[in-house]
């Protein structure tokens, strides 16, 4: 093997300093499945990854991906709730309008029919 300033240089890559990032994880996890057993140590060691490594990424995609999946109530943020509780608030109100419209209307209805007397006050004092 060759050397350079007194280090013995390897066919072996170094060890990553920084993360690995998901989508370099996905796609060795995705390449690894397509290999046979005798050459997944061939590639791991040229990407630079252990076999534990992959284990580990194996375990936490399949973990990810056979999670149950949350309610969305679970996960909404405070705004979203005042959004939903807001929005619940105006339909009642508009309900509430919508009735008092309706009755406003049959009151004129009532009174241009039988006159101020349908309130049963007696108001005119005609007689």
């Amino acid at each position: 093997m060759a050397r350079r300033n007194g280090e013995e240089k390897s066919n072996q890559p170094r060890a990553r300093r920084e993360p690995w990032s998901t989508a370099d994880k996905l796609r060795i996890l995705a390449a690894a499945c397509a290999l046979a057993d005798g050459d997944l140590g061939a590639f791991l060691g040229q990407a630079g990854v252990h076999e534990a490594t992959l284990r580990q990424w194996q375990e936490a995609a399949a973990s990810a991906l056979s999670a149950p999946k949350r309610r969305g109530r679970a996960r909404q943020s405070p705004e979203a709730k005042r959004v939903v509780e807001l929005e619940r608030e105006l339909r009642r109100k508009d309900a509430a309008l919508a009735e008092m419209a309706a009755l406003i209307t049959l009151q004129k209805e009532a009174r241009a029919i039988w006159g101020d007397e349908v309130d049963g006050t007696g108001t005119r004092s005609g007689t």
